[in-house]
């Protein structure tokens, strides 16, 4: 068959080298891995190619190769475009496998520092090729060609893992680090801000916006912005002592407009923009009283490569810190894959970046069953602090009632699978409506998300049973708050696009909002305890969902027809509001720009207790989820609380 060719430099790897050899003596002419280009742009369309050449000894007939794209490329189980060739002495022909997931000798695939472990599953993606009609011999060569977009995080260098059967015997061996090719991946230019301020303020009080200028992918720039960078408001007596900032090199890693007041109450917007950058807003509720709670923005399901996350803990905290701006973060690496060093290692990194008032941390993890178990599902456990955190292997939920503490949060992440069937855990306040895998607020949102068309395209579409939703959750009678969150294994919390996503994509990964009296662990964990919060598809939308004065989150009894006021403020055009009673929509208020509020009375209400939720939808198709408020409505002549 036809050589592919390739007219650039390429990088010398060495394959096959023996056990018990000195290094000096190892030849590097053995085995050879070629590949070009080794330095790709984060998210920008590339054609990649490699060569591999058959070292002596050669290759068996039926041998295999596997080479594995989706830790550098992205792509689903549909692939992406590729295509390969076989040079052969002996005329043996290249059989293109079908998907499925072959046996991995384990001893080559657990390697540390920067060189991750990798594991086929059913989560990786590759190409898959057997050696056919004969075997090869040293001199023949194997080229693949790939062409598809590389991952735009993290920016750093990546492997492209490549595991051989040379025996054909269906036994794969990885390919050890000297002769993996390695890539170099690069950020984009300077394209947008982030912006984030106080989101509750009062009149006349100086506050600062922050800012950092990013790629379009969210990544800080291959080169720092050099211009302009501008402050304006929608309050007109707002004052901005320093509306222009002149950036450059030294303000790589972020800038601040210092000492903003807004003295208009309502619900403002601040608007930074530079020459060449997409301007962002942000929606501020300027309050002419001193607020009681603050509203506060975090990702609290994150994983690393403590378990199959892409970046070390403490890089994941820095980047949720630095470059996410987040005002609150956990780690959430999984259960069965966390030695007890690296649990140790877990909280003592939350500790180490707890900062109050600045960055607030908690130890955690995700736990889980597996189908067939009792109370099957996957939950995120977190501690409000390091000194009685345990790690909990167990299987089923009454286990975890009878060892952890009352204070314990915990959060069903029911894209994974949860039975409303099962008794659920006391401490199981909120459940995820939202992640980058999937919205399931109920089965309609999750037919329409990445998860479903994932089930789908691996033929598992008759898992959709046992997904429970938020929906469904509520019908059962449970008490149940939301959040949204990331289920993010990029490791790189607050950049809210899931798996190389395009921005505006729908699948965004979520971000939490709660609502505290100051930034701390105790507030923070006391108002996600409180179901004093809710969740958005990743943009900080404002929301503030009251019914008799009772906030999200709380249980009232009343004997008149409850009085429900809502206020919301979002980064674009609102297209609607929809206020719902015991999962179905009782009043739709259509947006008109980017601000809602008002107040309604449900005459309709019946006796008995009624979960009431709002929904926010923008024009961009983010949205917006309130946590509940149950209202027991009870006859006028009962004694009741007013």
């Amino acid at each position: 068959m036809p050589a592919l060719l390739f007219l650039a430099a390429c990088t010398t790897l060495t394959l096959g080298c023996g056990r018990g050899r000195k290094a000096p003596a190892k030849k590097a002419v053995e085995s050879l891995v070629s590949h070009h280009p080794q330095v790709l742009t984060c998210g920008e369309e590339t054609t990649w190619e490699m060569r591999l050449e058959v070292p002596p000894g050669g290759i068996a007939e039926g041998g295999q190769i596997i080479v594995v794209y989706n830790e550098v490329f992205r792509g689903d189980s549909t692939g992406i475009e590729h295509e390969a060739h076989l040079e052969s002495k002996n005329g043996a022909l290249l059989q293109e496998i079908p998907f499925a997931v072959p046996e991995i000798n384990e001893k080559t695939t657990r390697r540390g520092g920067d060189y991750p472990r990798i594991r086929l599953s059913r989560y990786s993606v590759f190409v898959h090729y057997k050696f056919v009609g004969a075997p090869l011999v040293e001199g023949d060569a194997f080229t693949l060609k790939l062409k598809g977009k590389p991952f735009p995080y993290p920016v750093g260098r990546w492997y492209l893992p490549i595991f051989l059967d040379k025996e054909g015997n269906n036994t794969f061996e990885r390919l050890p680090p000297a002769d993996t090719p390695k890539f170099e991946i690069i950020a984009g230019e300077p394209a947008t801000i982030r912006v984030v301020a106080p989101m509750i303020v009062q009149a006349g009080r100086p506050f600062d916006v922050r800012c950092l200028v990013l790629d379009r992918f969210r990544n800080p720039p291959v080169r720092p912005y050099d211009g302009t960078v501008s402050l304006t408001s929608s309050d007109p007596k707002a004052s901005i002592p320093d509306a222009h900032v002149s950036l450059g090199t030294s303000d790589r890693e972020g800038f601040r407009f210092r000492d903003v007041v807004l003295n208009t109450p309502g619900i403002q917007f601040v608007t930074v923009s530079g020459e060449g950058l997409k301007a962002r807003s942000l929606p501020i509720d300027c309050r002419s009283e001193a607020p009681d709670d603050r509203l506060y923005w975090g990702m609290l399901h994150v994983h690393t490569r403590l378990s199959d996350g892409k970046l070390p803990p403490d890089e994941t905290y820095r980047y949720g810190r630095d470059i996410g701006l987040l005002d609150f973060c956990a780690l959430t690496d999984h259960n069965q894959l966390l030695k007890e060093e690296n649990w140790q290692l877990t909280k003592d990194l939350a500790d180490r970046f707890y900062l109050p008032g600045q960055f607030v941390t908690f130890p955690g993890y995700e736990w889980s069953t597996r189908p067939g178990t009792p109370n099957r599902g996957y939950r995120q456990i977190y501690f409000p602090d390091s000194e009685d955190a345990k790690l909990f292997k167990g299987s089923t939920n009454d286990v975890i009632d009878s060892v952890l503490d009352d204070r314990v949060l915990i959060v069903a992440q029911l894209r994974a699978g949860a039975d409303w069937d099962a008794p659920q855990p006391v401490q199981q306040r909120l459940v995820e409506i939202h992640t980058g895998f999937a919205t399931t607020e109920d089965t309609e949102s999750l037919l329409r998300t990445t998860f479903w068309r994932y089930l789908i395209t691996r033929s598992r579409k008759e898992e959709l049973g046992r997904y429970g939703t938020f929906q469904s959750g509520l019908a059962k009678g449970y008490r149940i708050g939301v959040i949204a969150d990331g289920d993010d294994h990029s490791s790189t919390p607050g950049r809210c696009y899931f798996d190389g996503g395009e921005p505006n994509e729908p699948n965004k990964l979520g971000l939490a909002a709660v609502y505290a009296k100051d930034l701390t662990r105790e507030a923070i964990f006391n108002s996600l305890y409180d179901r004093y919060c809710y969740g958005t598809t990743g943009e900080r939308i404002l929301v503030d969902f009251r019914m008799n004065g009772h906030h999200m989150g709380r249980e009232y009894e009343t004997a008149a027809p409850p009085e429900i006021a809502y206020r919301v403020g979002a980064p674009s055009d609102i297209d609607r509001l929809e206020i719902l009673r015991d999962n179905e929509v009782i009043l739709t208020v259509p947006g008109e720009g980017r601000v809602a509020e008002g107040t309604a009375t449900d005459e309709a209400i019946t006796t008995g207790t009624h979960a009431y939720y709002l929904r926010v939808s923008l024009a961009t198709g983010d949205r917006a989820w309130s946590s509940p408020i149950w209202v027991t409505k009870k006859e006028r002549n009962n004694e009741i609380l007013p």
